[in-house]
C-alpha cells in the first residue's frame, strides 16, 4: 500500500497537493482519478511513499485518507519533468502545483495530461552537461546550422528555448533552410487547435526534429532530445513577472539534469553570473567566449551638453533631427527608443527639488495628454491614480513644477511640430494593449517608407525588420531602472538596439564618458565584466550570494516585519525597506544568503533556511533571485 500525493487538474485556485492511498502500480507523473467534494476529477501524481512510513502522521491527522479511483493515463509528462518542477518550486519557495500550472500553456494542460500514449522512459545514459556559448548572433547562427545537421546524423533532436513568440518565429525563418520538414514551432500566439496539430505531427515524426518553443513548451521535450539550447540567455523575459515568481533558466538547469541532456546557455553577452561560473570552472564553455565584437554600423554618440545656451531645449538635438530628416527624405525608416511612455516620466519641484509622487502609492507621477480633451494630466503607472496638472508641490506648495525625462508622447509632439510630413507610430503599453495591436503597429510601420516608430522596451519583444536608423533618445534615463543589474541591462539593451539597426546607431547623452557607454563604443567587454564582478563582490550581490526578497501582506507593520526578520533570519543580516507591491507600499525583507547554502547547483538546499522560508504566512510573497531589490 502506498500514499499518493496528487495535484487536481481543475480550474480555479486549488493547486496544492492532496494525499490518497492505492495499491495499484502507479508512477510519478501518471494521471489518476480521485474524489474531491464527491466529484470525480483528474489529478497528476507528484509523489509516492510507503504507507508504513506515513502511519504516525496519518494517525495524528484529522482527515480520512481516500482511495485513488483509477489510473487514467501513464506518465504523459514524465517523472523527470515532474522532478524538475519540484526542485524549481523548492528553490524559489513556491507550491509545486502553482509552478507546474505556470509551465504548461492554459488550455493544453488537460489535453497533455490525458494523452493515452505514455512518455517513453528516457534512454539517455550520460550525465547532464551545461555549456556556456558567448558569441555574436551571426556566429551562433552559423554554429546552429552545422550543429543541427550533426545531431540529425546521430538521430538526435534539439529544443531551442526562446523568450518570446517573435523570437521563435524569427529563428524558424533563419534556421529552416534545408530542414523545413523537421522544424516545428510552439508558442502562445498559436491557437489551441494549431498547437494540437503541431504536437500531433511531432508525436508522429520518426525523424529527429528541431523544436523552437517558448518556455511553456519545455514539457514537450521528446525522448530523442539530447540538447536543450536556451537562446538570449540574458533576457529578463525568462523571469515571470506575476506570481508564481521564478526563473525559467533555473528550471531549464533542473530539467537538463533530470533528463541527463546537454544544456547550452547562449547569448551575445551572457549574464554576469553565468560568465563567473565559467571563470570559476563550475560550467564549461562550448568554445572560448568572445568578448570583442565588430561594430555592425557606425556608432554615433551625440553629447547633448554641447547645445548652444540660447537654444531652447528639445528632446531631439539638431544633429539627430538632421539625420531623421535625411532618412525621411530618402524614404528610409527610423526607430526612436525611449524608456518611458507619456509626455514626461518625472516631474520635480524647482524650489525644493523633490519629485512629484502619487498620493496613494508614492510612485513618481507620469505626465500624459488625454486623447479626448488634449488636456494634460498626471497618472500613476503603478496604481492608476490621476491628478490634475493644476497642482502645487505637496512638500513646499510651490507652483514651480518642471517635467523631466523623455516620454513617447513628448517625442510625438516634437516630431509633429518639427517634422510634420513624417508618419509617426508609437509602440508602448498605452497604444498597444494587446499583442495583436502591437503587431499591427509594427506591420504598418514596416510597410510605410519614410516613417518613424517611437517605442519603449515593449517594442524589443517583437521581431522588427532591420531599421536604417536607430536612436536612443535619452541614454541617461536608462539609469532610472531600479536594479543592481543596471549596467548589465543597459549593455544588453544597447547590443539589442544596434542589432536592429541597418545603417547607423545613434545615442544621445549628457555623459558620453560613462563607463558602460565607453565599454560599448570601444568593445572592451572583458573590462566591463571585471569591473562588474568586482563591484558585486564588494556589495555581496550575486553570484557571491543569493538574494531572497520577502514581502509581507499589507497588514504587516514595519515593526512586525523587523521582528520576524530578526527571529527567523537574523544570521543572514536581513535588511528592511519599503517597496511597492500590488499597488501598495509595504515593508520588505532582503536576505543576502551565502551561495554555499542556497543555489540551484546544490544537491540539497539548506534545510533550516528552507523550513523558515516555507514557514512564512501564506499571504506573504517570497521572491528568490529578484531582478530588483
Amino acid at each position: 500500500m502506498k500514499v499518493i500525493s496528487v495535484i487536481p487538474i481543475i480550474k480555479g485556485p486549488l493547486q496544492k497537493e492532496l494525499s490518497y492511498f492505492s495499491s495499484k502500480d502507479i508512477d510519478v507523473g501518471d494521471v489518476v482519478t480521485v474524489l474531491i467534494r464527491k466529484k470525480e476529477v483528474l489529478a497528476l501524481v507528484m509523489n509516492i511513499s510507503d504507507l508504513a512510513s506515513k502511519k504516525t502522521s496519518l494517525r495524528a491527522s484529522d482527515f480520512e485518507l481516500k482511495k485513488v479511483l483509477s489510473i487514467k493515463a501513464k506518465s504523459p509528462l514524465g517523472s523527470h519533468f515532474i522532478e524538475a518542477v519540484r526542485k524549481t518550486a523548492d528553490y524559489h519557495v513556491l507550491g509545486v502545483g502553482a509552478t507546474l500550472f505556470r509551465l504548461i500553456p492554459k488550455g493544453l494542460l488537460e489535453e497533455s495530461l490525458s494523452k493515452k500514449k505514455p512518455v517513453p522512459p528516457v534512454t539517455n545514459v550520460g550525465t547532464s552537461e551545461i555549456l556556456a556559448f558567448q558569441a555574436s548572433f551571426e556566429d551562433r547562427i552559423s554554429f546552429y546550422k552545422t550543429y543541427i545537421r550533426e545531431c540529425f546524423a546521430k538521430k538526435e533532436s534539439l529544443f531551442f528555448c526562446l523568450p518570446t513568440s517573435s523570437d521563435a518565429e524569427a529563428f524558424r525563418e533563419i534556421l529552416s533552410k534545408g530542414v523545413e520538414s523537421y522544424i516545428f514551432v510552439q508558442h502562445g500566439d498559436l491557437s489551441k487547435k494549431k498547437l494540437l496539430e503541431v504536437q500531433k505531427k511531432i508525436d508522429e515524426e520518426n525523424h529527429p526534429i528541431v523544436l523552437l518553443g517558448t518556455p511553456q513548451f519545455l514539457y514537450s521535450l521528446s525522448k530523442q532530445t539530447y540538447t536543450l539550447i536556451l537562446e538570449h540567455e540574458s533576457s529578463p523575459v525568462y523571469k515571470t513577472f506575476v506570481e508564481p515568481l521564478f526563473d525559467i533558466r533555473t528550471f531549464a538547469r533542473f530539467l537538463a539534469k533530470e533528463k541527463k541532456i546537454k544544456l547550452i546557455l547562449s547569448d551575445t553577452i551572457l549574464q554576469t553570473e553565468t560568465i563567473w561560473e565559467t571563470k570559476e570552472g563550475l560550467i564549461d564553455t562550448l568554445m572560448p567566449a568572445n568578448f570583442r565584437f565588430h561594430e555592425k554600423n557606425p556608432r554615433v554618440i551625440i553629447d547633448t551638453k554641447e547645445r548652444a545656451e540660447d537654444v531652447k531645449w528639445s528632446p531631439i538635438t539638431d544633429d539627430l533631427k538632421q539625420r531623421i530628416e535625411q532618412s525621411i527624405s530618402e524614404k528610409k525608416r527610423v526607430f526612436l527608443f525611449t524608456l518611458r511612455k507619456g509626455l514626461a516620466p518625472f516631474t520635480v519641484c524647482n524650489d525644493c527639488k523633490k519629485t512629484l509622487t502619487c498620493q496613494t502609492c508614492e510612485t513618481p507621477l507620469t505626465l500624459y495628454k488625454q486623447k479626448s480633451s488634449q488636456e494634460r494630466i498626471f497618472i500613476c503607472n503603478t496604481c492608476g491614480h490621476n491628478t490634475q496638472t493644476l497642482t502645487t508641490c505637496p512638500y513646499c506648495n510651490s507652483w514651480n513644477l518642471h517635467p523631466l525625462g523623455v516620454g513617447t508622447e513628448q517625442l510625438e509632439e516634437y516630431l509633429k511640430e518639427n517634422i510634420p510630413d513624417a508618419k509617426v507610430f508609437i509602440l508602448d503599453q498605452t497604444h498597444a494593449k494587446t499583442k495583436t495591436q502591437a503587431k499591427n503597429i509594427i506591420k504598418e510601420f514596416e510597410s510605410t517608407p519614410g516613417s518613424i516608430l517611437i517605442g519603449t522596451e515593449m517594442a524589443l519583444h517583437y521581431s522588427l525588420e532591420e531599421v536604417p536608423t536607430v536612436a536612443v533618445v535619452s541614454f541617461d534615463s536608462l539609469f532610472a531602472i531600479p536594479s543592481f543589474r543596471i549596467h548589465e541591462r543597459i549593455l544588453h539593451l544597447l547590443i539589442h538596439l544596434e542589432d536592429m539597426s541597418k545603417e547607423s546607431f545613434v545615442i544621445q547623452t549628457k555623459n558620453p564618458e560613462a563607463s558602460i557607454l565607453k565599454t560599448f563604443k570601444d568593445n572592451t567587454f572583458i573590462q566591463y565584466y571585471n569591473s562588474e564582478i568586482s563591484e558585486r563582490e564588494a556589495f555581496d550581490y550575486p553570484p557571491f550570494t543569493t538574494l531572497i526578497k520577502i514581502i509581507p501582506d499589507s497588514k504587516t507593520t514595519k515593526a512586525e516585519a523587523k521582528k520576524i526578520a530578526e527571529k527567523f533570519f537574523g544570521e543572514y543580516k536581513p535588511s528592511l525597506f519599503i517597496t511597492s507591491y500590488k499597488k501598495k507600499k509595504v515593508p520588505a525583507i532582503l536576505l543576502k544568503v551565502p551561495r554555499a547554502i542556497w543555489n540551484p547547483n546544490l544537491k540539497q538546499l539548506d534545510q533550516k533556511l528552507k523550513e523558515a522560508l516555507f514557514g512564512m504566512p501564506m499571504t506573504w510573497t517570497i521572491h528568490v533571485d529578484p531582478e530588483q531589490t
